[in-house]
């Protein structure tokens, strides 16, 4: 047993866990898949050793997702949110479109934050085909694929998906591309260790879709 990926498999269904703890009685069909799948990966992993050795392998059962709107509306849904909600993210910016001042770090998540900060710096020579991948989009949410919603919501905001969907909102209404890694660092990415090994992929392409909506 690889006392790594069991561990990591593990820490995705805490997460999912504590996710799903918040709000009980709004479990969705995706959260409930999840869990099942992650439960699946982790005994699979456990017990990889011993499948090594049987002759017929039983394949891995497929997640059939039927229902998409209760996680991830349509675009126009998902950036109308209430007044309340607007009113909250708005105190975050001043007038000058300049993220107000974030709350003091700790020690260990100084050394997070550091770390996280590299996944934000865009090399400025890149390839013709890398410039290609980097043309400018207007909206984040409608660029990414399905699966890419359901893994960065997963891996890279524990499997909140109003915090997923907060952060989209709030990422609207700045300016530029620095005050998106600057408001990005100073919480989830740092808060959800973005720069761990697992998600630092899933991270990669998220930074690069916020870089490309300022381009």
């Amino acid at each position: 047993m690889n006392i790594r990926k069991t561990e990591h498999w593990l820490n995705k269904i805490q997460s999912l866990f504590n996710a799903i703890k918040e709000s009980p009685h709004a479990v969705s069909s995706i959260q409930r898949d999840l869990f099942l799948k992650y439960l699946r990966d982790l005994y699979e992993e456990i017990t990889q050793e011993d499948s090594k050795h049987e002759l017929v392998q039983t394949p891995k059962p497929e997640i059939v997702i039927t229902e998409l709107g209760e996680i991830f509306p349509s675009t126009e849904e998902s950036t109308q949110l209430s007044t309340t909600q607007t009113e909250d993210n708005s105190n975050l910016v001043k007038s000058t479109g300049e993220l107000t001042p974030a709350r003091e770090m700790g020690s260990e998540e100084m050394l997070v934050a550091n770390s996280v900060q590299g996944l934000f710096k865009i090399s400025e020579g890149l390839e013709i085909s890398e410039r290609l991948s980097m043309s400018p989009i207007k909206d984040i949410f409608s660029t990414m694929s399905i699966n890419e919603r359901i893994q960065t919501m997963n891996e890279l905001f524990r499997g909140n998906e109003q915090e997923f969907k907060n952060t989209l909102h709030h990422i609207d209404h700045l300016t530029t591309y620095d005050q998106a890694s600057k408001y990005l660092v100073e919480g989830v990415a740092t808060e959800n260790h973005w720069d761990d090994e697992a998600v630092k992929d899933t991270a990669a392409q998220f930074v690069q879709l916020v870089y490309r909506k300022f381009q």
